[in-house]
């Protein structure tokens, strides 16, 4: 699972059916991303983000502020561009697809070039991918291949050869790439940095240096980025003069400091050291009349994760009585309304409101599903009661796992609150690390319950409920469910060509997850609260909330 830190989290949504999509996939016009007008401001752009990055290999990032910033210097076969449209970037065209459609061909395009003077070809990519999936890579995102190419499954599981990952470079120039089953959304996933390209010999060169710094990274992107380490508070970037379609690059210039409080980051935008800062809660409030304050609609859907696998012994978080006891005693329209207050949403199931509607009926998935998420203090004693039955016990201590920002603050503190309160015996304990610290801890499954989230990979209602298959790779928290696991493989296997059972299928699903056996206790839907200058213009995100520099500029 991807480990959100969200930074810059604007949604930008695109509703795109299926059709559409498969429209765009037989477009033959080779020209990728109509260039725009070149670079007309050389004045630096200030922003700022709340967590440093933390690693530069597109194999071993696991959390969304490093995917934004390798977003900025490197890209893969396709990108969005500027009006939110898949559009080709280090490949030529959109691919050609075989019958079954199982079969992709992807054309690379010839003016795509490294940094150090190297063509990006089509063997990048079959190495990135390949050595990701490799045992040992340390990569926590190849659930990103499971179950969609050929034989990932099986080398997950040791029971075949990274080598026969279905990926091929045919030439140097064209990819071939072949799926265990025919996959509509797969060209979607394409823009994620799990799929970029790895130059092998460099890579190689640099062994565990490589992507560590700026001096051990290649770049084939709009920018190249400098003066960033991994202890980095502050980076810049400056324009990739090799990068093939630099001519769509309004800014050459744009510099990064890590401010994780937003005291200091108000700050600095009154001092005018700063264009762009996220503020937490209680700086919105102070804000919220301020000409500058801005607030944006989000897609990280925030949850506790019950880990049912370590301190149970402890914790007791196996038990689904207490699970469902917990997630049930939160005052979630409190928490929204009046402790963050800050346009933040309660959420009513994993999938948000306004994220993807039903293909068929044209609905939004979460006015189509029933709600599954409830606060209800009595039905929440029920359950305690159960727990404490089943388990012999009238006290239970947890430690809650939270990151250091600010609103992660209010957030625990509040839940220690209404868990203490509301369920007398039950002692919290707030566990706040940095989110570098958090991240490594819920990769090793080393947490009872933790405060964390869940942003899109692609535009499907599946991209919120895979996680908590059993069988997914990275899953640290111990969640199994046979009959939750039959319904997602289903999904995944069987209903690809009847979106109505398919849809139905995922609404039962996730009822399990959460109103039956509260996997995880979802909480609400992201904002995004800011001060921004006013001259900032088109701050635009790829979908899925992937900050894109190239479009932004200062200007009236």
């Amino acid at each position: 699972m991807v480990k959100k830190t969200h930074v810059f989290r604007l949604l930008l949504i695109i509703i795109a059916s299926t059709a559409l999509l498969m429209t765009a996939c037989s477009n033959t016009s080779g020209k990728g991303e109509a260039t725009e007008e070149k670079i007309t401001n050389d004045t630096p752009i200030h922003l700022s983000t709340q967590v440093p990055i933390s690693t530069l290999d597109p194999r071993l990032i696991a959390d969304r502020s490093s995917m934004e910033h390798l977003n900025q210097t490197n890209e893969g076969l396709y990108a969005y561009n500027a009006e939110g449209q898949l559009t080709p970037a280090a490949a030529a065209d959109f691919p050609k697809i075989n019958k079954e459609r199982t079969i992709y061909t992807i054309p690379i395009r010839k003016n795509g070039i490294w940094s150090n003077g190297d063509p990006v070809t089509a063997h990048d990519f079959e190495y990135s991918w390949k050595s990701a999936i490799s045992p040992n890579s340390g990569s926590q995102l190849t659930y990103m291949f499971d179950g969609l190419l050929k034989n990932a499954n099986a080398i997950l599981k040791n029971e075949a050869k990274p080598e026969s990952l279905g990926v091929k470079a045919l030439d140097d120039y064209t990819l071939q790439v072949t799926l265990e089953r025919p996959v509509a959304y797969f060209p979607r996933l394409l823009p994620y940095t799990i799929f970029y390209p790895i130059n092998e010999k460099y890579a190689n060169k640099q062994g565990d240096k490589f992507g560590t710094d700026a001096e051990h990274i290649l770049f084939n992107g709009p920018y190249i980025i400098k003066d960033w380490k991994q202890s980095a508070n502050s980076w810049r970037y400056e324009q990739n003069k090799d990068y093939w379609n630099k001519d769509s690059v309004k800014t050459a210039n744009f510099t990064f400091d890590v401010v994780p409080d937003s005291n200091t980051g108000a700050n600095l935008f009154e001092a005018k050291k700063l264009d762009y800062v996220e503020l937490s809660s209680d700086f919105a409030k102070q804000y919220k009349d301020n000409k500058d304050f801005v607030a944006f609609p989000g897609d990280t859907t925030k949850f506790i994760r019950f880990n049912q696998k370590h301190d149970v012994n402890t914790s007791h978080l196996d038990n689904t009585d207490l699970r469902l006891a917990l997630s049930l005693a939160i005052d979630r329209d409190m928490l929204v309304n009046k402790v963050l207050d800050n346009g933040s949403t309660v959420t009513k199931g994993l999938v948000p409101a306004g994220f993807v509607s039903n293909p068929v009926t044209k609905k939004d998935y979460r006015k189509q599903a029933p709600d599954v998420v409830f606060s209800n203090n009595e039905a929440a004693q029920e359950h305690f009661t159960k727990a404490k039955k089943a388990l012999a016990k009238q006290t239970f201590s947890i430690e809650l796992l939270v990151d250091d920002s600010d609103n992660s603050k209010v957030v625990s503190e509040f839940v220690k609150e209404q868990w203490e309160k509301k369920l007398p015996g039950v002692n919290v304990e707030i566990k706040r690390v940095p989110a570098k610290l958090r991240q490594e801890l819920d990769g090793k499954g080393d947490y009872q319950a933790q405060l964390t989230g869940w942003s899109p990979n692609y535009q499907d209602p599946l991209t919120y409920l895979e996680i908590f298959k059993s069988s997914y790779p990275g899953e640290s928290m111990g969640y199994k469910n046979e009959k939750f696991d039959q319904l997602i493989n289903d999904v995944e296997t069987k209903l690809y060509d009847n979106e109505t059972e398919r849809w139905k299928t995922m609404v039962e699903a996730e009822k399990v997850a959460i109103e039956e056996s509260a996997a995880v206790a979802p909480l609400f839907v992201n904002s995004v609260t800011v001060l921004k200058n006013p001259e900032l213009q088109d701050y635009k995100l790829h979908p899925y909330t992937l900050l894109a520099l190239r479009y932004m500029y200062l200007g009236k």
